[in-house]
């Protein structure tokens, strides 16, 4: 949900995501490629992990002014100190190597189009208001870009493995 949030205080401050170079990995197709100085380049599930959560993090700290008081949690604790420390803290930054394994089983489908579609324009709210209140979703290539197959009642590592209206509690995909 930290991503999400994040994406969302990405739009309302004004934040505008800047395109993503993909990482190096498997051939996804020609819609995910960039060319880069050493040739072509294809984005990776890790990638789109870091890159999402990264956008994130960086419309948290741009709405940090705009953090609610009232909030039980303080801003550090929830988002971190500073930006590299959003990341090594976010749950799915932490699974990203988790996240590809599945999808290597098939537990997850990856779609490189649909997340460089993601990256440039995630979906996140317009308001600081928003993302802080974590009651949004991404835009719906997100979810294609990783869509999970674990049927609700089945094991899960992640949420990512879960369909996509089931989240991962206590190891079992479920519906809230």
């Amino acid at each position: 949900m930290r991503v999400g949030l994040l994406c969302s205080l990405l739009v309302a401050c004004g934040f505008t995501a800047p395109g993503a170079p993909p990482a190096r990995g498997l051939d996804p197709g020609p819609d995910a490629r960039s060319v880069g100085s050493d040739g072509p380049s294809v984005l990776t599930p890790q990638a789109f992990v870091e890159k999402l959560v990264a956008l994130e993090c960086a419309q948290a700290f741009v709405c940090k002014p705009q953090y609610p008081t009232s909030s039980t949690t303080p801003f550090d604790i929830e988002w971190g100190t500073d930006l590299a420390d959003c990341l090594l803290t976010d749950r799915d930054y932490l699974a990203r190597d988790t996240i590809a394994a599945a999808v290597t089983v098939g537990r997850i489908s990856f779609d490189p189009g649909s997340a460089a579609i993601c990256l440039a324009s995630p979906g996140i709210p317009s308001t600081c208001t928003t993302l802080f209140a974590e009651d949004y979703d991404f835009a719906e290539p997100c979810y294609l870009a990783l869509a999970g197959h674990v049927p609700d009642g089945s094991g899960c590592t992640t949420g990512w493995e879960c369909a996509r209206t089931s989240q991962c509690f206590h190891g079992t995909c479920s519906r809230q």
